[in-house]
């Protein structure tokens, strides 16, 4: 996966009408200025689903991961202020690395994650001093990823 395509999702939605993403983008510029910056370690490697062919491959949150959880929640908290839903399942801190190409997932790649072919230690740390609003765009092709917002975080 090329570098500007992995992230940190802190909150996902399906397709939303445009008044309804000038709601996320406040509740995004709301969440981001009551949360400081942090460092975040990024340790361990695993795959999305637990069991079965892997579709994502991700690395794990260590020292921050509980500032990272604190941002999703003030995020949840600020989107169910403006009338949205709160989120179906519970927020899991780590960051997307790898996309299968075929939506069945990679059986090779998840006996690797899950055999330790993968580092799983330490990987290294991240400043994390803004909040980006990306719109994704799934086709037949890679996800395009357009850039609609980015809060910085307080100081």
């Amino acid at each position: 996966m090329p570098a500007a395509q992995r992230h940190l999702t802190l909150r996902f939605f399906d397709e939303l009408p445009d008044d309804r993403v000038e709601d996320v983008r406040g509740a995004a510029g709301a969440a981001a200025a009551g949360i400081s910056g942090f460092d975040l370690e990024l340790e361990g490697v695993g795959c999305f689903p637990q069991r079965g062919p892997a579709k994502v491959v991700w690395a794990g949150c260590g020292a921050g991961g509980e500032a990272l959880v604190a941002l999703a929640e003030a995020i949840s908290l600020a989107l169910f202020s403006r009338g949205f839903p709160g989120d179906t399942r519970p927020f899991s801190p780590h960051l997307t690395l790898a996309r299968a190409r075929n939506r069945r997932g990679s059986p090779a790649v998840a006996a690797a994650v899950r055999g330790g072919a993968v580092a799983a230690g330490p990987l290294g740390r991240v400043r994390v001093d803004r909040l980006l609003l990306v719109q994704s765009t799934l086709g037949s092709g890679p996800p395009r990823h357009d850039l609609l917002a980015t809060f910085p975080l307080a100081v």
